[in-house]
């Protein structure tokens, strides 16, 4: 393929979290919903450049199959994906990616993996969740453990993270999720707003985030990128 440029494919929307912006900004990376051939069939406008598209609604990569393995193996990924709909989504991949005129792919999460393989492009996975199945130790689900050893390189946004897929033997660098001060400055927030009502931590934070997606005056916001 002659094209050298990548691309950045997510399900989630790329004008909420701020990694594609951040690969926008940075790398003039474009972003496209990841999408099955059958949610591009059915829709197929939506195959245009997420940045400049509404957000999404369809059920594109939403397909659900029963999974009988899962009475053998319940070690379920973030999506609720086991084995046999993980592997029916990849292939449904396929024909989408392929009709993308790119070189490689930046994926977030291990999802399309090998599907972008499959169309012998290159693909790094930007890792923004981790899951384990069990509590008390590290147990990956086995297809997301094989996509990350399939990858080209995973990023990892935290140093803790970037230690476990190392001592794993999976290819990964350490890239930090940032906080964007041209849209929220640290500086700019009272203490009040935290240690008045906690006031028995004064003498003891200094700097603390907030992880997950929280709802603020109705709307979701990303507590990991908001400083207090």
């Amino acid at each position: 393929m002659a094209v050298n440029r990548w691309i950045y494919m997510t399900g989630l929307d790329p004008h909420f979290y701020p990694r594609p912006r951040f690969f926008a900004k940075c790398c003039a990376v474009r972003s496209y919903w990841l999408r099955t051939f059958l949610g591009h069939y059915l829709n197929p406008g939506k195959t245009r450049r997420v940045l400049t598209a509404p957000r999404d609604t369809g059920g594109g990569s939403k397909t659900t199959i029963r999974d009988p393995l899962s009475m053998m193996y319940n070690c379920r990924r973030q999506d609720k994906g086991v084995a046999l709909n993980v592997m029916a989504l990849e292939i449904l991949y396929l024909p989408y990616l392929l009709k993308l005129e790119t070189s490689g792919i930046i994926v977030m999460n291990p999802h399309a993996v090998y599907a972008t393989r499959a169309s012998r492009r290159k693909v790094i996975v930007d890792l923004m969740d981790f899951r384990s199945c069990e509590l008390d130790r590290l147990h990956l689900n086995v297809m997301d453990y094989k996509f990350l050893k399939k990858a080209n390189l995973v990023i990892a946004w935290s140093k803790a993270i970037y230690e476990i897929l190392n001592k794993l033997g999976i290819s990964v660098e350490y890239l930090p999720l940032g906080i964007d001060l041209s849209e929220f400055d640290p500086l700019s927030v009272p203490s009040s707003l935290f240690l008045e009502k906690y006031p028995h931590v004064s003498d003891k934070v200094r700097v603390a985030y907030s992880g997950g997606v929280w709802e603020v005056g109705g709307r979701d916001v990303l507590g990991v990128e908001k400083l207090v």
